[in-house]
């Protein structure tokens, strides 16, 4: 799974980009500080990553995944990581992204064929 944590965060940071950059037009009113995520330290697409991570691995509650997956093996992908309950916190924010990303044209094929060919 290590070779396919940089392509698929590479493609979500892309959404998030092209997303805010949408939502931002359409905005009214100020839009200097406008954000996705309150939290200056870590980003939409990096929640993102992690939660489409959680739901291709094998575990089955999100805590035990956070704490020894996250934190402990791919923390060094992740250049700030908030704590389980802050992360929690900042995953209803990912909802609507991950909705409209998800319906978006053959990203659902390609994850599902990047699936098909990694694990037996």
């Amino acid at each position: 799974m290590d070779d396919m944590i940089i392509p698929l965060f590479v493609d979500i940071d892309n959404f998030c980009l092209n997303l805010e950059e949408y939502l931002k037009s359409i905005a009214l009113g100020q839009t200097e500080n406008f954000r996705l995520l309150p939290s200056p330290k870590i980003s939409l697409s990096e929640v993102m990553t992690i939660v489409v991570l959680f739901q291709l691995s094998h575990f089955r509650d999100f805590k035990s995944y956070y704490l020894i997956c996250i934190k402990g093996h791919y923390s060094s992908y992740l250049k700030w990581l908030p704590s389980y309950s802050r992360f929690v916190e900042l995953m209803q924010y990912t909802l609507l992204p991950l909705l409209f990303m998800q319906t978006r044209k053959g990203w659902a094929n390609a994850l599902a064929s990047a699936l098909l060919t990694r694990w037996p």
